[in-house]
Order: structure tokens, then C-alpha cells, then sequence
């Protein structure tokens, strides 16, 4: 009796738990379905634009130390991008 009753006491615990882990990975993808897309078209290489904001101080022809070499890669990239008047206004009405 006492054994039957363990067995069932951890069977509620594993399907609360489970039941837990459904309920908020189908509370976190919800909001995924309800993204636009944010990229309209196909990305053209040819078409760039500069973008002027704040630089590095380091950043400057004074402390360039020429071309790397061709075995050289890039670990990392750190940029920070303004969000549009829209996706703000989005954003507090959301919170």
C-alpha cells in the first residue's frame, strides 16, 4: 500500500512538472508565430551604406597597423542598432 502510494505521489510530481514545461515552451513560441518580417526583400551586397554614430577612440588612422593576414579570423563582432519609432511604440504598449 505504502509503496503504491510513493509510485503514485512521484507519478503526479512528473506530470505536474511536465505539465509545467509544456505550458511555458508553448508560452515562449507564441510570440514567435506573431513576428512580421523585418526583411522585406533579398539583401544586396552591392548596395551599402556607411554608418556614422559613435566610433571607437581607438578606431582612427593614427593607430591602424596595416592589412592582417590572410589566415586571420574574426572571432567577434560588437554593434548596437537604433530601434525604429515604430517597434518602440510597440514595444511599451507591450509592457
Amino acid at each position: 500500500m505504502a509503496a503504491e502510494r510513493a509510485a503514485n505521489y512521484y507519478s503526479m510530481i512528473i506530470l505536474r512538472r511536465a505539465s509545467l514545461f509544456l505550458l511555458f515552451l508553448c508560452a515562449s513560441l507564441a510570440p514567435l508565430s506573431a513576428q512580421r518580417n523585418r526583411i522585406p526583400a533579398r539583401i544586396d551586397n552591392s548596395r551599402t551604406v556607411v554608418l556614422r554614430g559613435r566610433v571607437h577612440p581607438k578606431a582612427r588612422a593614427a593607430n591602424d597597423s596595416g592589412p592582417v593576414e590572410n589566415s586571420f579570423q574574426r572571432t567577434t563582432i560588437n554593434g548596437s542598432l537604433r530601434s525604429s519609432t515604430r517597434t518602440a511604440l510597440g514595444l511599451a504598449r507591450a509592457t
